[in-house]
């Protein structure tokens, strides 16, 4: 399996504080309690921590060291046939309690839209913040359109709109732009390849 350096890293600095923690205990000798221990000391109150991001810190740390434990004690078995030591047996993923970490809040409202949209000097950053708010879509679909796959329409009253074709997660799909249709022009007639 080819792992990226950067995940390499990870998993060596997870490692390296798990041993810490532990007191550097051999790894043979380390008992399925060592482990939830471990895992439990990552638990957050409420009061600290509103949003439980300690959960996604916790589920990190249990694959990491699941998939560690595989290997040591499946390191001649290729990686799809390692079975999971009993050390490491019925140590749940936890779920996540919010779907979402941002609030309603969070988001920008039409007025500091308008005002951003305002006061932005740059076109291209105008025509994105404009598409993305009426497509929306994943930021890398949003990149991936290109001005072929822009296509003007009219309604029947005669009102303009654009439809566009992404790819993303959710697969192939038309998006209709229909208020970004000024910032998207004026971007058109001013990019650079057109």
């Amino acid at each position: 399996m080819n792992l990226s350096a950067n995940y390499r890293s990870t998993i060596l600095s997870i490692l390296i504080v798990f041993c810490k923690a532990l007191r550097n205990k051999p790894f043979f000798k380390i008992t399925r309690d060592d482990i939830v221990t471990y895992l439990d000391c990552l638990r957050k109150p409420e009061s600290i921590d509103p949003l439980h991001q300690w959960i996604g810190t916790y589920n990190l740390k249990r694959e990491c060291l699941a998939k560690f434990f595989k290997w040591l004690y499946n390191s001649n078995v290729t990686s799809n046939d390692r079975t999971i030591p009993p050390i490491m047996k019925d140590i749940p993923r936890l779920k996540r309690r919010e779907q979402s970490v941002y609030k309603p809040s969070d988001l920008w409202t039409r007025e500091e839209d308008f005002l951003f949209l305002r006061l932005c000097p740059s076109k291209r950053d105008r025509c994105y913040h404009a598409v993305s708010r009426d497509a929306s879509a994943r930021p890398h679909e949003i990149l991936s359109i290109t001005v072929k796959s822009i296509h003007f329409k009219l309604t029947a009253d005669n009102k303009q709109y654009a439809e566009v074709l992404v790819n993303g997660k959710t697969g192939i799909r038309h998006i209709p732009l229909i208020d970004s249709i000024p910032y998207l022009k004026d971007w058109i007639d001013n990019h650079p390849q057109c």
